[in-house]
């Protein structure tokens, strides 16, 4: 089975696609989005579509709904927590269109997967809420329970996030596809040995302790050159 990734270029897109990863057998391929854009160019869709992929996952990237609509492929699945127009005879897993709560994309992929994932959705909701995630009193007390699992505090949690965003601050698309292998190898960093530098180095430079998710394992994924 080919399948192709889209993920969004952030911590919610990056950790949801590795885990997304992780759970697939067969060949996956990524197609990282420009940064800073939210479709897909005329060309990059031609070169997506003539790789006449078996299944197309699109996660945490809200795209148009003509975009979706020119990607071609024997299924498409989207996994997401944006409000979007849906598009006949796609896939969609988004707790946000069933009225729920959902502060990440990794709630919905955990629905789709059937596996709760503590660690990974609740660095991914810091990512995308910051800290604004601690005014959600359900979503919090999730935090508090991973903090008591994981001995790991909010800071380090937000650390990691700020690691993960890295790649992207510095628009490094390869750098954000190392990301994903590396978590979807290894599982989601949640210790480092180093501090966070002020510049902000590319994230993959900054793990050093691994937390493995069980079950996991990985799925060896590359990017296109022609893609990016």
């Amino acid at each position: 089975m080919h399948i192709l990734i889209i993920p969004h270029w952030d911590t919610d897109g990056v950790i949801s696609a590795a885990l997304l990863a992780g759970n697939l057998n067969g060949k996956v391929d990524y197609y990282i989005p420009d940064i800073g854009s939210y479709t897909i160019k005329e060309n990059s869709i031609k070169k997506i579509n003539s790789k006449k992929y078996d299944c197309i996952f699109i996660v945490d990237f809200a795209l148009q709904k003509k975009i979706v609509q020119k990607l071609k492929a024997k299924k498409i699945i989207i996994i997401d927590h944006h409000l979007i127009k849906k598009v006949k005879g796609v896939e969609y897993y988004n707790l946000i269109l069933k009225g729920k709560d959902c502060p990440c994309s990794v709630m919905s992929l955990i629905e789709y997967l059937d596996k709760d994932y503590l660690l990974e959705s609740c660095i991914a909701a810091i990512g995308d809420k910051e800290q604004n995630i601690l005014r959600n009193e359900k979503f919090k007390k999730r935090i508090e329970r991973c903090q008591r699992k994981f001995k790991i505090d909010f800071n380090k949690m937000y650390k990691i996030k700020n690691l993960i965003d890295s790649s992207y601050m510095l628009a490094r698309k390869n750098e954000i596809l190392r990301t994903i292998n590396l978590i979807s190898n290894k599982g989601i960093l949640y210790k480092a040995e180093r501090p966070l530098l002020k510049w902000m180095r590319p994230a993959p430079y900054e793990f050093r302790s691994l937390w493995s998710s069980a079950g996991s394992r990985m799925m060896p994924g590359r990017i296109d050159p022609g893609m990016i």
